[in-house]
């Protein structure tokens, strides 16, 4: 199909090279442009921007390599398309045609049908890819419509929405790390990844406020990926620096958006490998809503993670969602006993949580220890396992590998009451 009205520019020092082109150009109906001087090309392309360039190699004064290089360091026309056409044929000269961004290379003496044919190809790949532009610049559109809609609907800030968009691109999302602590030995058993948003302008901002809006927007989705890829290669990290900690685990919180996408356990699985962390070390963490909203579904979710070796928790165990029928099917090796029995000093409903963990085989972790009165009593009703700011606040990557190095050399429970 030939694209009407296109306008290429052809650059050769040969002038019957150019008058040949020129005319079969225009006979099939395209604006055509023919310079001998490689230099006034560059600028020619520069000013008039044309649709495609057919290009000589051995010119005067600047190469045609030289010529194509500069024009795909320029960011107004470094997608217009050249093509080479010279009597080089070696192939080390091709390579380097296609190396400094040339799309076709035409050997000569040409065939006239077969210039014909490579120029009406490449113009319709930059239609194409044209209207596939236009297409994702107004499907983008759309989106940002739909999702100011739906922050009007759920009484979201759009400010906040896309100050969001762009949190994670200008590194606003970090980590925080908050060690959870064997009772007995005092030492870090792993690092749950919280995520923390630091705003230029309005400081840090709590996940209870952003992390709705982007479950309900869908960023939730990428962001997730950044936590899972981060949280994975910030534990090898550790275990590089530090092989005394060889069974150090990292912690992830999941919501039940990112469960319903499939491309989760993919994203997983390729972070783990690229990080050559065992999957053994990742433990996903997943609020009892979420299991309970749709358990089939969440079931066979999970199990693909425990096949692939990845631990399973219950975070915020004993809100009243779960059915004691239902949390025997669940795959999971761990249920978080959520920090509100622990601040109302539940210790009876503690106890009983615990029973019931070590009847169906489960591991239990208390959260939201904040002083050793609260410590003790856990210990004696039999919890060996727990996080709180009785031992450390979440802390940066940098301050947590600081808190690694000093643990070291004193490993006892007491010195977790001073990690901060």
């Amino acid at each position: 199909m030939i694209i009407k009205n296109a306008h290429i520019l052809i650059v050769d020092d040969d002038e019957f090279n150019l008058e040949l082109l020129s005319l079969v150009l225009t006979g099939q109906g395209y604006e055509v442009t023919t310079l001998n001087n490689s230099k006034l090309a560059l600028t020619k392309a520069k000013s008039d921007s044309p649709d495609l360039i057919l290009l000589d190699v051995n010119m005067p004064e600047m190469s045609g390599y030289e010529v194509c290089s500069q024009l795909k360091k320029c960011e107004e026309v470094k997608d217009i398309p050249v093509i080479f056409i010279t009597a080089l044929d070696d192939v080390l000269d091709k390579l380097e045609a296609f190396s400094v961004g040339c799309v076709d290379y035409i050997n000569k003496p040409f065939a006239l049908v077969e210039v014909l044919a490579r120029v009406e190809s490449q113009l319709n790949i930059r239609q194409l890819q044209s209207q596939l532009q236009q297409k994702a610049k107004s499907l983008e559109i759309e989106n940002e419509f739909l999702q100011n809609r739906v922050c009007d609907r759920l009484g979201f800030d759009h400010e906040l929405y896309k100050d969001l968009r762009v949190a994670q691109a200008q590194n606003q999302l970090q980590l925080y790390y908050q060690p959870i602590i064997n009772f007995d030995t005092g030492e870090i058993l792993s690092f749950e990844a919280l995520l923390r948003w630091i705003h230029p302008v309005h400081g840090i901002i709590s996940p209870t406020d952003f992390i709705p809006l982007a479950e309900s927007t869908g960023l939730i989705i990428p962001i997730g990926f950044w936590v899972i890829e981060q949280a994975i290669a910030q534990l090898s990290n550790w275990n590089q620096l530090f092989p005394e900690y060889a069974n150090l685990s990292i912690t992830v919180n999941a919501s039940g958006y990112q469960l319903q996408d499939d491309s989760l356990f993919r994203h997983t699985q390729n972070a783990l490998q690229a990080s050559n962390v065992d999957p053994q070390k990742l433990k996903l963490e997943i609020t009892e809503s979420v299991l309970m909203s749709d358990p089939d579904t969440a079931i066979k979710v999970l199990n693909r993670f425990k096949q692939l070796g990845v631990h399973l928790y219950i975070d915020d165990f004993g809100t009243g969602y779960s059915t004691l029928s239902r949390l025997y099917d669940f795959p999971v090796d761990v249920l978080k006993i959520d920090r509100s029995f622990v601040n109302d000093g539940q210790w009876t409903m503690i106890e009983a949580i615990t029973n019931l963990a070590k009847t169906l085989g489960k591991d239990i972790i208390i959260e939201g220890i904040e002083t050793i009165e609260q410590l003790t009593i856990l210990k004696n009703i039999g919890c060996h396992k727990g996080q709180g700011y009785y031992f450390s606040k979440p802390l940066d990557a940098v301050k947590t590998t600081n808190t690694l190095k000093r643990t070291l050399a004193i490993k006892t429970p007491e010195i977790f009451g001073v990690l901060v």
